[in-house]
């Protein structure tokens, strides 16, 4: 029996897997049309971590970020509802995450 199996092998054997897997693909769209929406440096310090209902959750690097994010957050929401993809967030939620080492999950 060999070892090594494709993803699409792994994943055919799991729909839950495969479910997550499509989830994470479209908090990656999201992610990058949301940081397309916002200026250097703050999309340097800021990732979407999932679109609950019409809140969009967004993660800082530090306090400092989230606090400059969440000031810049009616302008954002303002770019979001001219985006076609985006236009049904109406709120966002700002939370804070680090890495030990540094950095965003």
């Amino acid at each position: 029996m060999s070892l090594t199996r494709s993803l699409k092998e792994v994943l055919g054997g799991a729909p839950g897997l495969a479910g997550l897997l499509a989830q994470a693909r479209r908090i990656g769209q999201y992610d990058e049309m949301v940081r397309q929406l916002m200026a250097e440096p703050l999309k340097q310090h800021c990732r979407v971590a999932t679109v609950r209902g019409e809140t969009l959750v967004l993660l800082a690097d530090s306090p400092v970020w989230a606090a400059r994010l969440r000031f810049e957050t009616p302008a954002l929401l303002k770019r979001l509802a001219l985006t076609p993809a985006l236009s049904g967030i109406k709120a966002i939620q700002v939370k804070v995450s680090v890495r030990p080492e540094g950095g965003l999950y």
